[in-house]
């Protein structure tokens, strides 16, 4: 029997996941050399099957790796196995195989290990993005990157069912991306990245995972825009730079802040089209148009402060459900209570007060008794009023059933009556005839009286004989335990003995009935 062959990636799985950080580690560093060597050959590209399997043996590495430096650490150079891809191909299958693995094996993370598998899809999704800088922010390769997100977790036709995964990928994305590219992108750009977020928030029936990309993706973005600040931006910096002079520092270039530049009119316009579109729920509709105004007053240069009356609408919409849960509770908090203190109260009064409330309950539970009794006797004359009418017809039906069923018994007894008169005649017609036979041999007349004697003996001998041969055969199965009539014959008739013609005639009746 030959053993089936492992294949290279199946070994580079089996060693990743061991439970020796040493193995794990120089894994790591063959891994980046094979990835390396491998595509530039180009001989044997990397199928997507390959991947997963290297992927299974990166997400228990991970796994198995302790202590925050040791898992940054970690995270990195794996994250980092992408810059030895040279192809555009092979590196977006890299990252299209990740999320299949983290989609896959989301709940099976357990609440221990979860902070430093988010800490791990944040330094890959930046390591993503840096390999999508490389190429200089071409747009073939920001439509590929796209696409593996639209394809994957952002597609709205087949919604992922690790939504904790979504709303953490929706939380760092913003971040992530102006960490990158925020002095190279430019607003069109940005629109770009923005637009899978666009369509499923549009048509997500979801509400926790609409909320989580509104207010991470879109109310980010308002909340960090310059509109109607740059007065007070000015301000800061003047301070800033009076007190380093007192302070006797020399002035240094500042970095500010990195911000994505966005084109507002186009959200805006982006937002209100696919709210418009027949498909779309009509709570996201509304959620969509309010974003849209407040990004068509951005790019008209107001921000969009909302009125008392706007935000007390919004805290109610989003906490009606909170609210509702919260009164089913203290209603059953004060149930319990209100119980608790009628017992207490049963329990202190006691005596003659007990007995009349107990006497009050009795007589309550009997009229209630009472009245359900009597609701139960209406309902059961309602449905004898209903079942009449049925019961008659099926009772015509099995009166004409018993009446078939006597007629056909009456036939069977007057069948078997006219069978038993046919055999009873038979049987009188044997009878006479064998009398007949004894009455021809009775008749013969002897020439003396001593001869008459004898001849009788011998004849009734005779016959005795013929009649005990005819007898013995219905008694055949009975002549083992009872003597035959011969025998007996023989015993009663002995030669010299004189019988007159009345016992012969008797016993030769009995022998015939017999």
């Amino acid at each position: 029997m030959s053993l089936p062959k492992v294949t290279v990636e199946v070994h580079f799985a089996q060693r990743l996941a061991s439970n020796e950080k040493p193995t794990r580690d120089k894994t790591i560093k063959k891994l980046r050399l094979w990835m390396t060597v491998r595509s530039k050959s180009g001989k044997h590209a990397f199928n997507e099957e390959d991947f997963l399997k290297l992927w299974k043996g990166l997400f228990y590495c991970m796994w198995m790796c302790d202590k925050a430096v040791v898992q940054e650490e970690l995270a990195d150079n794996i994250a980092k196995l992408v810059h030895k891809l040279h192809t555009t191909d092979s590196a977006l299958m890299f990252f299209k195989t990740f999320l299949k693995t983290m989609e896959r094996e989301w709940h099976g993370i357990d609440r221990l290990r979860m902070d430093k598998y988010y800490m791990f899809i944040r330094r890959l999704f930046r390591e993503q993005l840096e390999f999508v800088k490389q190429n200089h922010w071409d747009k073939e390769h920001i439509e590929a990157f796209l696409d593996v997100l639209k394809q994957g977790l952002l597609n709205p036709t087949s919604p992922t069912k690790a939504l904790g995964l979504l709303h953490h990928i929706s939380d760092i994305y913003l971040e992530e991306l102006t960490g990158v590219g925020a002095s190279q992108l430019s607003p069109q750009e940005t629109l770009m990245f923005i637009d899978p977020f666009c369509i499923l928030v549009a048509k997500t029936r979801n509400k926790s995972l609409m909320k989580t990309l509104l207010r991470e993706i879109f109310e980010d973005i308002v909340v960090h825009s310059t509109v109607g600040m740059e007065e007070v931006l000015e301000e800061e910096k003047r301070l800033a730079k009076e007190q380093k002079e007192e302070d006797g520092e020399e002035e240094s270039e500042e970095e500010e802040d990195p911000r994505l530049p966005f084109d507002y009119s186009a959200i805006g316009d982006r937002l209100f089209m696919l709210g418009s579109q027949k498909e779309t729920p009509g709570l996201n509709r509304k959620k969509m148009y309010h974003m849209a105004q407040q990004f068509q007053d951005l790019a008209k240069g107001i921000y969009p402060i909302p009125d008392l009356e706007e935000l007390a609408q919004i805290s109610s919409e989003d906490e009606i459900e909170d609210d509702v849960k919260l009164k089913h509770k203290r209603k059953q908090k004060k149930r319990m209570l209100e119980a608790k203190m009628i017992k207490e109260k049963k329990a202190e009064n006691g005596g003659m007060n007990g007995i009349k409330e107990n006497k009050e309950e009795n007589a309550n539970d009997d009229l209630n008794v009472k009245k359900r009794k009597k609701k139960r006797e209406k309902v059961l004359e309602i449905e004898e009023n209903n079942s009449t009418e049925t019961d008659v017809a099926i009772m015509g039906k099995l009166s004409q059933k018993i009446k078939l069923k006597k007629k056909a018994k009456v036939k069977k007894v007057e069948d078997d009556s006219k069978v038993e008169i046919v055999d009873m005649q038979e049987e009188s017609t044997k009878v006479k005839k064998k009398k007949k036979k004894m009455k021809q041999d009775d008749q013969i007349v002897p020439e003396s009286q001593e001869s008459l004697e004898d001849t009788k003996v011998i004849k009734r001998s005779k016959g005795a004989k013929r009649k005990c041969q005819q007898v013995e055969e219905p008694f055949a199965a009975f002549q083992a335990v009872s003597t035959p009539p011969a025998i007996v014959l023989k015993k009663l008739v002995a030669p010299g003995t004189e019988i007159k013609k009345q016992k012969v005639y008797i016993f030769r009746v009995f022998i015939l009935f017999s």
